[in-house]
């Protein structure tokens, strides 16, 4: 079996004025190196690719042709992210990308855009959804004295903090790019479970983290095990991965997180797990541990009790879990890893 295809192409063309319809590609080189369990050639490649590239489904301009600043058009695989369904080279050839796993040479995708994001596959859980839709809240409202953007002194206060009890932060200007430090956060090969966490949802984690592939991946082992002891089991094993990602129901300004939940199935992986990502916008960010308490209690959990009414059909959510992590471990690698996101993300 042939396990690598690499895929010269030079294209000189000069780009359509009518964009979404055909671009012609100037003096570009690109290698696609495939791993062919990721990809299925159609048909062998010709000597000479056609000079037009054309959105085969609908006749736009596809998400994988981008502009970089020198002008030209050049063609950007993004890793990891399905684009390009099928793309045909005129009529000689055509390259069917059924995963979309790709290793790219002489090309980046776009720093900026969605170019890395994946979407939120679960937009009815967002609090701007669940206001709307929820009869409790619509009535009652929140608390939204615990939903305020931290302004920038408290989020350095905030960061040095958590730096000064052996955490790494990263702060990060919006989803997208919170997206983005995820994943480089977290080495392929390494073992990788999650807890629920609306801030992954929204940032589009989830989605992805329900396909990848470059991880022992524990979420997505359990979610195609059929067996409910098998799945449970999976998940059991998931809270001591090396990378366990969620989030928290606060940050306090002197380096303290609090994580609360109903079953468990949040707080247990933040103890026993080599190291725990915490995605969270800065909307969580609080005074101290009596506040943590407070917006733990006056507003994530009416907000998540929002969320179960919907998904689980029951009153309200509870809390039965309340983990408050005061330090990390002075003599020892930092295990905890919190991304602030300067967004209004989650509750």
């Amino acid at each position: 079996m042939i396990v690598y295809y690499v895929v010269r192409i030079f294209i000189v063309t000069c780009i359509d004025q009518k964009v979404g319809e055909v671009e012609q590609v100037l003096g570009c080189f690109w290698e696609v190196r495939a791993n062919w369990q990721n990809y299925v050639i159609q048909r062998s490649m010709t000597n000479a690719l056609g000079a037009f590239v054309k959105d085969q489904s609908s006749g736009a301009l596809p998400d994988c042709l981008t502009r970089p600043g020198n002008g030209r058009t050049s063609l950007a695989l993004c890793h990891s992210r399905p684009i390009c369904r099928e793309t045909r080279f005129g009529n000689r050839t055509g390259i069917k990308f059924t995963t979309f796993h790709t290793h790219l040479h002489h090309t980046t995708c776009p720093s900026t855009s969605n170019a890395m994001a994946y979407q939120n596959n679960y937009p009815e859980e967002t609090l701007a959804a669940l206001l709307k839709s929820d009869d409790v809240l619509k009535t009652k409202g929140v608390a939204e004295q615990w939903n305020k953007l931290a302004d920038q002194a408290t989020i350095d206060k905030t960061v040095a903090a958590l730096k000064a009890k052996n955490h790494l932060v990263t702060v990060v200007e919006n989803r997208e790019q919170a997206f983005s430090a995820v994943k480089a956060a977290i080495p392929a090969g390494a073992s990788v479970s999650n807890g629920h966490s609306t801030t992954l949802e929204e940032i589009g984690f989830i989605t992805y983290l329900k396909e990848a592939t470059e991880y022992n991946n524990f979420t997505a082992k359990m979610l195609k095990e059929e067996d409910p002891a098998k799945a449970g089991e999976i998940k059991r094993q998931g809270y001591s991965a090396d990378y366990f990602l969620s989030s928290v129901t606060a940050v306090t300004e002197d380096g303290k997180f609090a994580v609360a939940d109903l079953s468990g199935t949040r707080v247990s992986g933040f103890l026993p797990a080599k190291n725990v990502i915490i995605v969270a916008g800065t909307n969580k960010i609080v005074k101290d541990s009596d506040a943590a308490w407070k917006r733990t209690v006056e507003f994530a959990l009416d907000v998540e009790s929002a969320r179960v009414r919907l998904h689980y059909k029951v009153p309200a959510s509870q809390i039965n879990n309340y983990l408050l992590v005061e330090s990390g471990f002075a003599w020892a690698p930092p295990r905890y890893h919190i991304i602030l996101i300067k967004e209004q993300l989650s509750y």
